[in-house]
């Protein structure tokens, strides 16, 4: 779930870390090396949580604000790429359950002109399991 982690009591934050990472493993054979938490924000308790956990927290230099009502592809792929640099960590959502209707799309349709500035850049993308 996507909720800012300075709401929940420990013990809620540390489900929802167990939950989220069963069900990542679970549906890309992967377990997740990272954590993002909600809106970019720990609290004490859910940070110590994520690293004990194993789990290395992980933030973001460029994003994308591509759950926005304004956001297009073209502004999604500008704002995300503006003065990208190698190690950049680029926020970009797959979802639309916190934010506009359907703006996932304009965020799938951004994609291809994003890793063709990545790619102009001579810059490498990475998954975050290889971090």
């Amino acid at each position: 779930r996507h909720r800012t982690l300075l709401r929940l009591r420990p013990s809620t934050v540390a489900d929802d870390l167990d939950r989220g990472h069963a069900a990542i493993a679970e549906a890309t054979g992967v377990a997740p090396a990272v954590h993002r938490p909600p809106y970019g924000i720990y609290s004490p308790p859910g940070l110590r949580l994520v690293r004990e956990g194993g789990w290395t927290p992980l933030l973001w230099s460029r994003w994308g604000h591509d759950w926005a009502r304004r956001a297009t592809p073209a502004s999604i792929a500008r704002d995300v790429t503006e003065q990208l640099d190698a190690g950049d960590v680029l926020l970009l959502h797959d979802a639309d359950d916190y934010s506009v209707p359907g703006c996932w799309r304009a965020t799938a349709a951004a994609l291809p002109e994003i890793l063709g500035r990545i790619a102009a850049r001579g810059l490498n993308t990475v998954t975050a399991g290889s971090l």
